[in-house]
């Protein structure tokens, strides 16, 4: 089979000389040497359906190097041994502004906006619950109406 990245979807395969698309969900997770400046090796989850691909994406977040509780899907010794270093990136404060962009106007529960904007991006669905539950009980901005 071969892959090509689109994002967390999609791929063509190829099978007894006709190639075809194929739709599937995949996860990749690599590990880096010791001094975090290369990967040694990848290991990648893909599958048809969605349920694998949260249990699979939950299960490498888990084993991952995380900031603000969001998982690279990387392992990555070096960052266990200099975390001053990464402390600059707020991920969490990127889906919050992705959220507030691409579901602007629209009322969804959480676990549909999961649905729609996790494929092929490194949050988890505790981020999407923090993340959201932040802007309802802790608005960004309070409008004073008079």
């Amino acid at each position: 089979m071969v892959m090509r990245k689109t994002g967390g979807e999609g791929g063509i395969r190829t099978h007894g000389g006709l190639t075809y698309a194929a739709v599937f969900k995949y996860v990749p997770f690599s590990f880096k040497d010791d001094r975090g400046t290369r990967t040694s090796h990848h290991l990648i989850f893909a599958g048809k359906h969605v349920r694998g691909y949260e249990i699979m994406k939950d299960v490498m977040a888990g084993f991952s190097t995380k900031e603000q509780g969001v998982p690279s899907f990387e392992y990555n010794p070096a960052d266990e041994r200099y975390p001053a270093l990464f402390e600059y990136s707020r991920p969490l404060d990127d889906l919050s502004e992705m959220l507030l962009k691409e579901f602007a106007g629209r009322c969804l529960p959480m676990h549909q906006i999961y649905e729609e904007h996790n494929i092929g991006r490194r949050y988890v669905e505790k981020n999407y619950k923090l993340v959201i539950y932040t802007l309802l009980y802790h608005p960004v901005c309070q409008l004073g109406i008079t």
